[in-house]
């Protein structure tokens, strides 16, 4: 790489613009700036205060994403989800905040319709359609 005159030099704090070569021999203009974060040398076509603002912006976005607290740890899995333990496992109805366990109000839902199944099934088992032979 070679470096231009002082003239030309970047308005960025520590960052220089050169001209560099690439593999195949073409010459392009880079910025190069010793980035004191990584401790490394850092080189790119764009603008290191552009640069800087991009990578900014998705540490932003990285911080954003949010993760439940312990005591709705539970609520999150059953409805977003679609996981479900034993005590959640038949429960159609959605879990509120710091809910782990069904209300005494959905368990009565889920036993009635246990009943209800075990009033339609016949006691005998039907027969088989099959053929004869």
């Amino acid at each position: 790489m070679q470096s231009r005159p002082k003239q030309q030099q970047a308005d960025a704090p520590g960052a220089q613009k050169v001209e560099a070569t690439d593999q195949k021999g073409q010459k392009y203009n880079a910025w190069v700036w010793v980035d004191e974060n990584r401790d490394k040398v850092r080189h790119t076509s764009k603008h290191p205060d552009q640069v800087r603002a991009i990578e900014a912006k998705q540490a932003a976005k990285d911080f954003q994403k949010v993760t439940p607290a312990a005591e709705s740890r539970t609520q999150v899995a059953v409805n977003n989800e679609g996981k479900t333990n034993e005590a959640t496992k038949h429960s159609k109805e959605p879990l509120k905040q710091g809910q782990i366990q069904p209300t005494a109000k959905q368990v009565e839902k889920k036993e009635q319709k246990q009943q209800q199944e075990q009033k339609q099934s016949p006691a005998a088992p039907k027969k088989s359609k099959g053929r004869k032979m």
